[in-house]
């Protein structure tokens, strides 16, 4: 963590995508924030870490941004990032921000279909 503190220290408050790479460059995890800085510090400050996130925190040797101009480009770009590298300690490869879809038909007997 002291070596990437002045690194995490100088992160944009603005919004974006962050990435945690491991000594090999290998990316371990891939999210979005509103305010970087704030997000990724959150991640070493230590109290509740979670299972998954004290499985890996002594993994990351580098963090990695992506600024955005708006909070909606980066919940597009993590998505599509996850997809791309499917980073080890992203669930399944998905965002968590996934929902299902649904359309009402405008048959007599109206049916919902899941899509």
């Amino acid at each position: 963590m002291s070596i990437l503190k002045p690194k995490i220290a100088s992160l944009s408050q603005g919004p974006g995508v962050y990435f945690f790479r491991d000594k090999a460059g290998k990316i371990l995890y891939i999210g979005k924030a509103t305010n970087l800085r704030s997000r990724v510090q959150s991640y070493f400050r230590g109290g509740e870490a979670g299972r998954l996130i004290g499985a890996f925190i002594g993994e990351i040797a580098n963090v990695g941004v992506q600024k955005t101009d708006s909070v909606l480009e980066a919940l597009i770009l993590e998505a599509n990032l996850i997809k791309k590298y499917l980073p080890e300690y992203n669930v399944m490869g998905k965002d968590d921000k996934s929902f299902a879809y649904f359309a009402v038909t405008k048959d007599e007997f109206q049916r919902v279909i899941i899509l």
